[in-house]
């Protein structure tokens, strides 16, 4: 249960960061496709500057770009992409497979995405 709980502690601050800029799971997927979507992930789950990212997203004024953040790049160039494309739709019928790959019944986040 541990493992499953960093996991998901992962991609809610994963989820929090991409709407500081803007993105959400379906902007992400529609833009970069599973296989991407999941890479992404998969630097999230395995970074190690957890207490950075959570005093960054519990600052609210983020008026630093967080360096520390392996997806900073990607998450920036998606963020500056659909911004500068206007036929990006932002929709929910992406298909959201990599950011549903295990079951969340039973946990609850210490803050809400």
């Amino acid at each position: 249960m541990a493992l499953k709980k960093r996991y998901l502690e992962h991609l809610n601050r994963m989820r929090r960061m991409m709407a500081i800029y803007g993105l959400g799971p379906s902007d992400v997927t529609n833009m970069l496709g599973d296989n991407e979507t999941r890479n992404a992930l998969g630097r999230c789950i395995t970074c190690d500057s957890v207490c950075p990212c959570e005093a960054y997203l519990a600052d609210g004024e983020n008026a630093d770009a967080p360096v520390f953040c392996p997806n900073l790049q990607l998450i920036e160039a998606l963020a500056a992409q659909l911004d500068g494309d206007p036929r990006q739709a932002r929709s929910e019928s992406a298909d959201l497979s990599a950011w549903h790959s295990i079951d969340r019944r039973g946990v609850r986040f210490g803050a809400s995405a």
